[in-house]
């Protein structure tokens, strides 16, 4: 019953009967005990008391990983990066200027020596991924730079037999 006469039934959220619960003293949530803390002055720094986290550590060795050392990977060839770009461009010039024969036959050449030197390297260079990229779009420059070219001499015979009648 409420309003204080009759019997007290306690339900879920009601305080327990007398005696069971001692509230904290005011100030004791979670706040540190009187004296030991000094409120910050606005835009003043208040270092930790002396002694209370020990001296600043210096750098020390790197820490290992639980694998072991990870090695650093190797360089990539310098004619694999060369073949890659070499190609895509003989792509290009193969539709710009017929020169795409000889660009993409310049990449299939260097593509060829970066996997040589990168298979004689016994895993001291990378880019055997990017020198066989460079043979592909080297020999896609080719066929289409030999193709290119075939259709521009077979427009200009068309031309010249045509103004020739």
């Amino acid at each position: 019953m409420v309003g204080g006469t009759g019997p007290v039934v306690p339900g879920p959220y009601q305080a327990p009967p007398p005696g069971q619960y001692n509230p904290p003293a005011p100030g004791q949530y979670g706040a540190p005990p009187p004296g030991q803390y000094n409120p910050p002055v606005p835009g003043q720094y208040n270092p930790p008391p002396p002694g209370q986290y020990g001296a600043p550590q210096a750098w020390g060795p790197p820490v290992s990983s639980p694998y072991g050392v990870v090695p650093a990977s190797p360089p990539t060839d310098n004619l694999a990066i060369a073949s890659l770009i070499t190609g895509l461009v003989s792509i290009v010039a193969a539709f710009a200027c017929c020169l795409g024969g000889l660009i993409g036959v310049a990449a299939v050449v260097l593509g060829v020596m970066s996997r040589k030197r990168i298979g004689q390297s016994n895993g001291l260079q990378s880019g055997s991924g990017l020198a066989l990229a460079g043979i592909i779009t080297g020999s896609i420059g080719t066929v289409l730079g030999l193709l290119s070219l075939a259709f521009f001499g077979f427009l200009f015979t068309l031309g010249s037999a045509t103004s020739a009648s």
